[in-house]
């Protein structure tokens, strides 16, 4: 088990059920699952950028990506039917937990993003994917170009208590300078 692990199980889920006066231990919110989707709209026409941000999600995760592809083509966007357009994969159980830990370490305190609510989680655009530790020592490729997005899925939609445990702060709340 992992820290983060360790502080959802042992103090995080006995925190929110004193604080929500819950019954059960499984009506606690948590995650359920992490998605990251990559592509990058510049260089959607050379295979080779689709090719790149699978071998950056493997090894950013170390788990295989899935290619997403056209359904069909759009002249504005000079993209045609069954063309690669990115690339997203989702984590579950230990991997999404070893994820989350690298992202409050690491990618969040260095984004100045604000989160976006839908459904039952929240979204996070990544700019730079420079800010991951794993890709410091990928040279000869323009890095700031690739951006991607974080999907944190919750089993609830109210989730400010389990935001507020691992001190992820919200769009409304204001920062103290």
């Amino acid at each position: 088990m992992n820290n983060i692990e360790i502080w959802n199980k042992k103090i995080l889920a006995k925190d929110i059920l004193y604080k929500k006066r819950l019954l059960n231990i499984f009506n606690v919110p948590h995650f359920e699952n992490i998605c990251l989707r990559i592509n990058n709209k510049k260089e959607i026409p050379k295979k080779q950028s689709t090719l790149l941000s699978f071998g950056l999600l493997k090894v950013l995760t170390n788990q295989e990506p899935k290619i997403c592809f056209a359904k069909k083509s759009i002249v504005n966007f000079k993209i045609q039917k069954e063309m690669p357009l990115g690339c997203k994969l989702t984590l579950r159980k230990e991997r999404k937990n070893l994820f989350l830990e690298m992202f409050l370490i690491f990618i969040f305190p260095n984004i100045q993003t604000e989160l976006k609510k839908s459904g039952n989680g929240f979204n996070i655009g990544v700019k730079s994917l420079l800010l991951l530790p794993q890709l410091t020592i990928v040279r000869g490729y323009n890095l700031n170009n690739f951006g991607f997005n974080i999907t944190f899925n919750l089993n609830t939609k109210n989730f400010d208590l389990i935001l507020s445990g691992f001190q992820i702060r919200r769009n409304y709340e204001k920062t103290k300078n």
